[in-house]
Parts: structure tokens; sequence; C-alpha cells
């Protein structure tokens, strides 16, 4: 039989007793809590070694149940309603706040417009913290002198009058179509900068690696804010940022919700991109965050084609507009298809003169159709696209499952469908036989081109991915497939990829479009006044309740049944169209609803989405997740 040993009581050590300072002795914290129920601002008592570092804005680590948590700090104060022992400041990281309370008032504002914990956006808003990157930045000089170099502005007079105003604006400017995209923005940006710090957010890395070459090319002073920067560097990007060190910074999405120098301008470039949203829930976008931002910063949207969120608030008075003077459309040649003996000719003409681009789409299989008299898009009364799915003889909605027997155009009734061609051929090796001796260049997305060169060349590109530069020709294929994409916004985002290629069109020329003469995406190139098409279109999503004029809200989650309760005094008050719940598509043991309520409506459809999860969270139940605005339904 084993021996049995006498019991031993283990010692446990006290915490050491910390000593609190006498002058505010309490911070109140915005906290990263785990759940949404839970109040995200907690009391705590500030030792007295942190007395002076710990400020409004600064970064500490404080005790949350039986861990530590990131928090930042939002108040100090002499006292605090909380009854019993409050738990000290654990840690406080670096030397200086890393932000401000204009700052943390503003996320503050953004989480609450989608339904969220602070914390989710302010973790996106700030550097994580590097003692690295703090030593470096605190041997900086702040205020580096603006530069008195003239970069040759070629902005009407009135557009750079309103843009070098000393003081706060907001607008919209719709570039001109004549002139490279990257030209254009530039040159706003240099003139912006004359009066205050200029932000401009691009919605790629690409758009950032051809901003920072040309900004290169000209010797204009710039800093980039990227993903691929290591930590250090970001905590100096960013302290740099918000110190106002340089007076132009250049960043991606994310850069929005940065911590800004006083009196700063932000500059959106194409706001319309389907880069500028986060696919992720709550699904917020550049545009949205920047609206909010401009309570105290100057706010400019830049694009060729500005959203129809944009033009909506330019028609309810909401914002300035500015457009540039027509020019003078390219001559162009037109085709029903993709037929290489169109455009060849224009290609061979091209080439005489300098590169030549054929841009393809290379979607993969489209099951979407147009009408193949008329030619407009098939489409669902709730403003999805009809799809064929295999072996079904009639078209259903590819959203809410609806199908159409017999189906018939809404626009000419005819009954009969257009259905494009299914993949991209490769046509590099019919180019290397028709034009020999010329250089053919490849660009896509898994090996981009980014520069163009000056010889003559043929430059074959996808979409997004095509070298800078200028052209003497410019082949624009598969534009109907490209219509037909599964997207709410297939229209619009056609319409800005087209423009920002046009841009780089040389004067005289020359243009070829896989689009007959007649259709509604020609005509808008051509006539190049967008106030037609954009107050067609938004006619089209107003009779579907898409927006603009109407928020568009996605909710997903295994049992959706009593979400739609909650949300049912809505729907009886017309304030609330409901779809659903439907299958999820991704997930098995999920389902969907589609919300679509008018624009005053949403805070407070939002603000109950809001309550459900927060009833969730303390029933421990699975929570449901909302996308509000999200770019297209195929999240």
């Amino acid at each position: 039989m084993a021996e049995v040993k006498p019991l031993r009581l283990k010692r446990e050590k006290a915490a050491p007793t910390r000593a609190i300072t006498s002058d505010l002795p309490f911070a109140r914290v915005l906290v990263d809590v785990p759940a949404p129920h839970i109040e995200p601002f907690l009391d705590y008592a500030v030792p007295a070694e942190f007395s002076d570092q710990a400020v409004v804005g600064t970064l500490v680590e404080v005790p949350f149940n039986q861990n530590l948590v990131l928090g930042v700090i939002v108040a100090r104060e002499p006292t605090t309603s909380i009854a019993g022992r409050i738990k000290p400041i654990h840690r406080v990281f670096g030397q200086t706040p890393i932000t401000d309370q204009g700052h943390i008032d503003e996320i503050l504002d953004i989480a609450a417009r989608y339904g969220v914990a602070p914390w989710y956006f302010f973790a996106s808003s700030i550097p994580a913290f590097s003692a690295v990157g703090e030593k470096a930045i605190l041997k900086l000089q702040p205020g580096e002198p603006h530069s008195d170099q003239n970069y040759g502005n070629q902005l009407p007079a009135d557009l750079t009058a309103w843009l070098v105003q000393a003081k706060q604006i907001r607008g919209v400017v719709e570039l001109a179509r004549n002139v490279p995209y990257w030209r254009s923005a530039l040159e706003l940006v240099i003139a912006r900068s004359e009066v205050s710090h200029v932000l401009l957010i691009v919605p790629d890395e690409r758009d950032l690696q051809i901003l920072q070459m040309i900004s290169e090319e000209l010797h204009l002073p710039v800093a980039t804010i990227s993903g691929e920067m290591k930590k250090s560097e970001k905590f100096v990007a960013l302290s740099q940022l918000r110190r106002g060190d340089l007076r132009i910074s250049i960043g991606t999405r994310s850069s929005v919700l940065y911590a800004l120098p006083v009196g700063a301008t932000i500059i959106v470039l194409d706001d319309n991109d389907p880069s500028h949203y986060d696919r992720r829930s709550p699904g917020w976008n550049t545009r949205d965050i920047a609206l909010i931002r401009s309570e105290r910063f100057s706010v400019i949207f830049a694009s060729c084609a500005p959203s129809l969120e944009l033009v909506a608030m330019r028609d309810r008075g909401e914002i300035s507009y500015y457009t540039f003077s027509r020019s003078k459309p390219p001559k162009t040649t037109y085709a029903d298809e993709d037929d290489q003996y169109s455009y060849f000719p224009v290609i061979a003409r091209g080439l005489k003169n300098g590169p030549v681009l054929v841009r393809v789409v290379n979607t993969g299989y489209v099951r979407t159709f147009s009408c193949q008299k008329c030619r407009n898009i098939a489409k669902c009364s709730c403003g999805s696209n009809l799809i064929y799915e295999r072996n079904e003889p009639d078209p259903q909605c590819s959203t809410c499952k609806r199908r159409y027997i017999d189906w018939r155009c809404e626009f000419c009734q005819s009954s009969v469908p257009r259905v494009t061609r299914a993949g991209v051929e490769r046509i590099a090796d019919d180019f290397g036989k028709s034009f020999p001796n010329i250089q053919i260049i490849i660009s896509h997305a898994e090996h981009p081109i980014l520069n163009l060169p000056d010889a003559p060349a043929i430059v074959l590109s996808t979409s997004g991915v095509e070298p800078v530069g200028q052209y003497q020709a410019i082949i624009l294929l598969d534009l109907e497939r490209s219509l037909l994409q599964l997207s709410l916004r297939a229209f619009e985002r056609t319409r800005i990829e087209t423009l920002r290629v046009l841009s780089m069109l040389k004067p005289g020329g020359e243009l070829f479009l896989s689009l007959p003469s007649n259709h509604s995406l020609s005509q808008y190139l051509l006539l190049g006044n967008s106030a037609s098409a954009n107050a067609r279109e938004i006619a089209e999503r107003d009779s579907a309740q898409l927006p603009p004029n109407f928020r568009l809200i996605i909710v997903e989650g295994e049992e959706l049944t009593p979400v739609q309760s909650a949300l049912q005094d809505f729907v009886e008050r017309n304030e609330l169209t409901l779809i659903g719940p439907i299958p999820h598509g991704k997930r098995r043991d999920e389902v969907r609803l589609i919300l679509k309520t008018p624009r005053l409506c949403a805070p407070a459809v939002v603000l109950r989405l809001t309550e459900i999860n927060r009833v969730l969270s303390m029933r421990r139940s699975p929570l449901i997740r909302s996308y509000i605005d999200p770019y297209d339904l195929e999240i």
C-alpha cells in the first residue's frame, strides 16, 4: 500500500499594491470587449507611475475578467460611479497618445452607423504599437515645410479657385475623360495641398504603386501607407500622418479610418470601385466613412464616373459637384460581336503611331443573359440578374430564386434571350500571326505589367491591370459579358473600368467597342454627359428599392425567424421590405434575409439589428451577421 503523504498548503502570493495618483485618479477606457452585450466603456484606476502618460488617446492594457485586453483612454476623471475596488491600468504603451478626442468621437459615430462595437473600427484606425517605431518617430522633426515647386497645374481656373479655399469643403469632381486619371488625381491633390494636408485614398495597392511612381517622376514628396509595411514602418507612417509631417499622403481603403492633422483634406479616388468595399461584416465602404468624417475634415471625391450615391446627394443638394467641359469623343468603331475582323484594322492603324491596348474581361462562365432585341439585361423585380441554371428551360432570379416562366423583356416585351459565349479565348497567337515582328505584352492578375513600353506593341490585358501609359488605340472586348456579371453594380463597375481605360487614349487615338452603337453604355461614352444615364439608372434602382435612395442590408445566421419577428413593425409601417429567408449558398447550416429600407429609415433598422445581437449574446446564442450596403449580393 502506497504511503500517504501529509497535505501541504500552497502559499499564494498577493499582488503588489500600486499607489494610485491623486490627480484625476480614474480613467474612462474604451475596451476591446469579447461580446456585444458588454458595456465597452469601463473605469480603471490610474497608478501614480502612469499619471503623466495616461492621457486621452493613449493605448493601454487593462484587466478584464481573467485576461488582459487592449483599450484606449477616452477621459480622465476625478471620481467614478463604480462601487467597490477599481482595478488599476496594467500597462501604458508609449510616451505619447496615438489618437485624439475628435478621432475617438468619429470612430464612435462610424461604429453606430454600422451597428458594431467601437473597437471593431478602432483597431483598424490605429497602428499596432512598436517600441522601435516610437523611438524613430520621436527623433523625427515634425512639420516639414511645403515645397514651393511649380508642378504645372492644368486644372480649370474655377476648379482651382474652389480647391485652394482656406476653409473646409466637401464636393465631387467628375474627372475629364481625355486626361489620364492618375494625372487628374494628382493635380487635385497638389492644388489642395497648398492649403491643407491631403490624404489621397486609392482603391488598391496597384493604384498606390502607380501614383507613387508618377510622384517620383515629378519629384513630388509624398508619404505612402501600404499594407505591406512592417509593424515599425507603419507605426512611423501613421504617426507622421497624424502630425502632418508631409503635405501629401497616399493610402488604400483602411486609410480612411486613420487619425489626421487638424484641417486635413481627404480625397477619395473612384469611390465606386469594389476595392473600396470591405466584404466582411458589417461591410463598410470608404465613401460612407469619408462622409461621416466630413464633419471635421474637407472631403473630395474624384472619379471619371462617380457613384450613384454621390449623384443622388448632388440631386438632393447635399454636396457640391464639378463636371469638366464636354470633350470631343474619339473616333469609335462599334461591333455586335468580338469579331477579330472588326477590330484588326483598328489595331493596324494604331500600331503605325504607338502601342495598342486590347482589354478583355476574363470573367469565366456567364449564366446571365440579355434581350436579343434591345440588349437590356434581364433582371428580377428585386433588382438582381436573372440566370439560367443547368438543364432548366426557364430563368430564375440569382438571389430570391423566383422563376420566370415564359420570360419577356420588361423594356420591349421580346421573349428571345441573348446568352453570351462562355470563356475568353486566347488571342495572343492570332496577334502573332497577323502582326509579325510586333511585341505582344500580356498583363493579367497573376502577372501584372506596370509600365508601358515606348515602342509600338500590342498589350493584351485583363481588366484592372492595364500597363500605365497612353495608347494610340484601345480595343475593349467582352463588354456585354462584363455587363452580365452577377452583381447589382455590374453596369456601374463596367462604366468606371471603361472610363479609366479610355482616359489613357492619346489625343486623336481610335477606340473599338464590342457593343452596338445604340447600346446604353455606348451612348453614355459617346455623349460624354452622365446626367441622363445616371437619372435612368437611379430610377431603375428606385423601382427595385435599391441604393442610392434605399439602403440594402443582408442578414445571415443559423435561425432568422426571431429576427423576422423583431423587424415586423418596420414591415407593417412600410419602412422595410423583407426578402427571405433564402439559402445562404456558401454555408449549408445558414440562411439569409435581404432587407430594403428607405434611406432615412436605415439607422433605426440597424439599431434594431444591434439590439437583436445583444440579446442573442446574453443568451449565448449564435449571433447574426449584418452587411450594410454591400457592394453586391454575392458576399
